[in-house]
């Protein structure tokens, strides 16, 4: 299977085509229309991309990013950003604590009940004021722009501003 351009009143229209032999003739059959690729949107790019990724040829793939490129599409129109988090400075802070073993020792030493682990809340609230500091009622605006919850495994309202009272109350 390739991918095949024909131009018709001017403008360019692409298919996958595969080639059979038949009697000693190439035969093609068309697989897939696609038509135009000059005026289509971000959404209908993939679209396209999609469907062509359901012929399991990656080849095909290549070719069709680099005929999209070609014409003049942006890697940045393509691209989707819904969210942004801060990773490499916390990242840096918690492993830092980790290899410190800080989190577990707050957590042995302290006993505690029920609810978010207190050893990392500590600690989390500790990287809060080293990188950014604020107060505790605005630690979870800042907790929710960072890459913690995932590295951490401390929920976003577990960090609301009375469990972060109570767990300095323990200490």
């Amino acid at each position: 299977m390739y991918l095949r351009s024909k131009k018709r009143r001017g403008h360019e229209y692409f298919s996958i085509v595969e080639g059979s032999r038949c009697a000693d003739k190439i035969k093609q059959r068309t697989v897939m229309s696609i038509g135009r690729l000059d005026q289509l949107t971000p959404e209908q790019i993939q679209e396209v991309e999609n469907k062509i990724s359901e012929l399991n040829d990656p080849a095909l793939i290549d070719k069709y990013w680099k005929i999209i490129f070609q014409m003049g599409y942006s890697i940045h129109d393509l691209v989707n950003i819904r969210k942004a988090l801060h990773y490499g400075d916390v990242a840096a802070f918690y492993k830092v604590a980790e290899m410190l073993d800080m989190p577990n020792i707050i957590s042995d030493i302290i006993p505690k009940g029920g609810g978010p682990d207190i050893g990392k809340t500590i600690t989390i609230m500790a990287i809060c004021q080293s990188l950014a500091p604020t107060s505790k009622r605005d630690l979870r605006n800042w907790y929710e722009e960072t890459a913690l919850e995932y590295i951490a495994e401390i929920k976003p309202e577990n960090t609301e501003e009375w469990n972060l009272y109570s767990a300095m109350k323990y200490l």
